[in-house]
């Protein structure tokens, strides 16, 4: 997967703090259509910072790459769910497109697209596409799958964890996909049940109850927790047992307790969607991301590559080309 690591612009610096333009900024111009001022700009929304290391800074880093390709872009964090149609439409009146980071935004921006016909919404983790709305669908299953077989060779005690923000579809289907995966490794492997914090933010929940996975005996943990996660990592560090990161590649984050990263690959999803609406080449369809799409795959930790036999990888990329290839399925 391509990715960058750039430093902030000055342009980029100055809207985090102003936030989308609106009319009588010094951004782009509003209107009911969108976009009368540059002649493309990107915004970006997030329902948190971008300093969690997870998804919103997932979503930030694509914004990093829209800009890099010489696009104006904007940001604004919204987290209060009262606001979003009101910050969905400042940002409207100043971009041609509008990332709208998280399912949560799927209703407001429908609600909201009606009256900004010249403007296309993207809502990330989406569950439909629905006129000049589309949706973004990310599938961590086919990534958490090889990390379960990662998992299932790493533990030591047979026993694995998974710890979730939410007990959403998509997050428990991870889940389950990366148990399959360790009983493909190992067939005797246990699985705690999935916890989840009911929150995305707390790291002092996530940290309480991995602590108490690892307590029943787990060794590696999962989580898709975002900032929560965090939490999952200090317990495992702490307790010398291994975790999974998720969503964007957290290896470096704990080097020496992080196995491998299930990775999105969001920021060049987004680059290419803005090229496409920009060339007016863009249709409104959902975007898939997989390891069939090639936007997720599997990153491992080389610093804990004595943690993996050759058998496990060799697992690993038999696995990878199965699904890339169609022959390996997860509904089953």
């Amino acid at each position: 997967m391509r990715r960058i690591v750039a430093p902030l612009s000055a342009a980029l610096c100055l809207s985090l703090l102003s936030g989308c333009p609106e009319a009588g900024s010094s951004g782009p111009a509003s209107g009911p259509t969108g976009g009368r001022g540059p002649a493309f700009a990107v915004a970006l929304v997030t329902p948190g910072s971008p300093s969690d290391g997870g998804w919103n800074a997932l979503g930030y880093d694509g914004l990093k790459k829209v800009e890099a390709a010489g696009i104006p872009v904007s940001h604004v964090e919204q987290k209060d769910a009262n606001k979003y149609e009101d910050e969905l439409s400042r940002c409207a009146r100043g971009a041609k497109l509008v990332f709208a980071h998280g399912y949560e935004y799927q209703d407001p921006c429908e609600k909201v697209s009606s009256k900004f016909p010249g403007v296309i919404f993207i809502v990330t983790a989406g569950s439909r596409t629905q006129g000049n709305v589309s949706a973004i669908k990310p599938s961590l299953d086919q990534c958490c799958y090889l990390a379960g077989i990662a998992a299932g060779f790493a533990t030591k005690t047979k026993k694995l964890g998974a710890v979730g923000g939410m007990n959403a579809p998509v997050i428990r289907s991870g889940f389950d996909a990366f148990v399959k995966g360790a009983k493909r490794a190992r067939p005797d492997i246990e699985a705690a049940p999935h916890v989840y914090l009911d929150t995305w933010e707390d790291i002092s929940k996530g940290k309480e109850h991995a602590l108490a996975l690892i307590a029943a005996g787990c060794d590696v943990l999962i989580h898709n927790a975002d900032q929560a996660g965090r939490g999952v990592f200090n317990a495992a560090k702490e307790k010398g047992v291994l975790a999974i990161g998720t969503n964007r590649n957290q290896n470096d984050l704990e080097p020496g307790t992080i196995l491998a990263s299930a990775v999105l690959d969001i920021p060049t999803a987004m680059l290419d969607i803005a090229q496409d609406v920009k060339a007016g080449t863009w249709k409104p369809h959902d975007t898939v991301l997989d390891m069939k799409t090639g936007y997720a795959d599997l990153i491992l930790n080389e610093k804990l590559k004595d943690r993996l036999p050759d058998e496990a990888r060799t697992m690993i990329e038999q696995a990878r080309k199965e699904i890339q290839e169609g022959k390996l399925s997860l509904d089953k």
